[in-house]
């Protein structure tokens, strides 16, 4: 039976990456059921010119909010932005990625992608669900990564930040249903998002990872069917047997060494360093 959103969860819904992909089709889905909406991103001419089609197209209420995710200050932003409205569904969908060695990258844009996909969500969670608490209803969908159930080489921070994500959103499923808080945590392979469509114009060569493209509705439309029953929800029959594989019928150090292999293939890596000139 599909849920009457509004008055399972309220009248307003928040959803942040908001401007494209994953996020931009949870808030045509949830308009389409009558939520009103808070769009959040940095983007705010695309997030303004979504909310005003929206309210053109589904009759519903939608504001919009520019922010990055990814610095400290990001919380309170959204929390004064959305003062006196009923956030009764909050969707944390913001994220981005980053590949190649480790060793390569940036510290500095590794920690925020920490800040983006693990402390963020995590801050909003407690924000938004504590007052969720208080009015004895509510709902949170995490997006991870089917990376999440792994070690991935050469995906390592953004694959334990996805892992961060599984697992709190799937405790939290737990804890928060005896306060009437639904929790779920949305699981994609790849799905075809400027996300991925930007990592292949980089030169990672997706045709080495056995895993299908979808689109981002039966995506979005799994995620949303699966909020009020199960924790977590892989959408994809192939993306469900390529998990069951590696989860259970692989050790999980030939898991990581299997995906480790797959993405040197896949992704393009530096030449290697040479050694240090002899004194």
């Amino acid at each position: 039976m599909q849920w009457d959103f509004q008055s399972r969860y309220g009248p307003w819904a928040l959803v942040t990456g908001a401007s494209s992909g994953i996020g931009k089709e949870f808030a045509v889905q949830l308009a389409e059921r009558g939520m009103n909406l808070v769009l959040v991103a940095r983007r705010k001419s695309l997030l303004d010119a979504i909310a005003q089609l929206l309210r053109d197209t589904k009759g519903i209420q939608a504001k919009t909010v520019d922010a990055d995710l990814s610095l400290p200050e990001a919380t309170k932003r959204l929390s004064d932005a959305t003062k006196g409205l009923e956030i009764g569904l909050l969707v944390s969908n913001a994220g981005t990625e980053m590949h190649g060695p480790f060793l390569d990258q940036d510290p500095v844009l590794g920690a925020g992608l920490v800040q983006l996909h693990a402390v963020t969500p995590m801050r909003l969670a407690h924000y938004y669900g504590g007052l969720m608490r208080q009015r004895g209803r509510g709902g949170i969908i995490f997006v991870s990564s089917i990376v999440g159930f792994g070690g991935t080489p050469y995906l390592a921070t953004y694959s334990a930040t996805k892992a961060y994500l599984l697992n709190f959103g799937e405790s939290l499923h737990y804890e928060l249903k005896k306060h009437n808080i639904d929790v779920t945590v949305l699981v994609p392979g790849i799905t075809r998002t400027a996300l991925t469509e930007n990592a292949a114009q980089s030169g990672v060569d997706f045709s080495r990872i056995p895993l299908p493209w979808m689109d981002v509705a039966p995506v979005v439309a799994a995620g949303i069917d699966a909020l009020g029953k199960d924790s977590s929800v892989i959408p994809g029959t192939i993306n469900k047997l390529v998990v069951l594989v590696f989860r259970r019928l692989l050790a999980r150090k030939r898991g990581v060494n299997t995906f480790g292999r797959m993405l040197e293939k896949a992704i393009p890596m530096p030449r290697p360093h040479g050694r240090l000139p002899a004194d």
